[in-house]
């Protein structure tokens, strides 16, 4: 959500997500797109702020996670997870979750 050109780009797909004890990863295979996409992260799950889920009838469910960056200022991630309820409990959760 940094600016135009990566709210249109992502992910489809090929994005992971790894939940472990104390913190969100997030990478991308195509390591020439990953930074003008914006899709390289590392949360601390002690920095995110709030987790919001929505539903789209065209598109399916998203997750919105604001979380404090090292430098004081909020960042916005948006995702679709395959098992959403899931990958939120294993962020919510202190201890890593494998979700298949």
């Amino acid at each position: 959500m940094k600016n135009i050109f990566t709210r249109f780009g992502g992910a489809n797909n090929c994005l992971r997500l790894i939940v472990t004890t104390d913190e969100l990863r997030m990478s991308f295979p195509f390591a020439l797109l990953a930074e003008p996409l914006d899709l390289e992260h590392r949360v601390r799950k002690q920095d995110i702020i709030s987790l919001k889920e929505e539903y789209s009838w065209l598109l399916g469910a998203r997750l919105t996670i604001d979380y404090r960056r090292e430098d004081g200022l909020v960042s916005r991630i948006e995702i679709r997870p395959r098992r959403i309820g899931q990958f939120k409990s294993a962020l919510m959760s202190g201890s890593p979750v494998a979700i298949p």
